[in-house]
């Protein structure tokens, strides 16, 4: 093979190389916001599910929890 040929073989592998790489990392991203987004939205069904059966409640009362408890 000549010289050319395998510089070029080279350089595609190397850019192959970071492309494959990149698009990793974007799915890792991607997984990894969903997955937080997936989490958060747990905790929300699980406060709401909290709150309700707990029974009504005033709106001071929500608030005033809402606010000890950070949510």
């Amino acid at each position: 093979m000549s010289g050319w040929l395998q510089a070029l073989l080279a350089a595609a592998g190397q850019w192959l190389e970071r492309v494959l790489t990149a698009a990793l990392a974007y799915a890792a991203g991607r997984w990894a916001q969903r997955a937080v987004g997936l989490d958060e939205q747990t905790k929300v069904q699980d406060e709401q599910a909290r709150i309700a059966a707990d029974g009504p409640r005033t709106r001071d009362e929500l608030v005033r929890r809402v606010r000890d408890e950070g949510l």
